[in-house]
């Protein structure tokens, strides 16, 4: 009787584990998409561009 309950408890703590596991890679996944949101929103930012002329002298006669 007592292996039967010895092994419930182990049952139970392998549930919870599991759970911990479950929750772990939840949150490393909203952990990853809040970084590639972030990411994304500095990767578009552009510096201003503006338009550069400047006169260049050929070697020619």
């Amino acid at each position: 009787m007592a292996a039967i309950a010895q092994t419930k408890a182990s049952v139970i703590k392998d549930r919870q584990d599991m759970w911990r596991l479950i929750k772990l890679l939840f949150v490393l996944l909203v952990i990853g998409g809040i970084g590639l949101v972030g990411y994304a929103y500095i990767a578009d930012l552009t510096p201003a561009q503006k338009e550069v002329t400047e006169t260049i002298k050929l070697g020619t006669n």
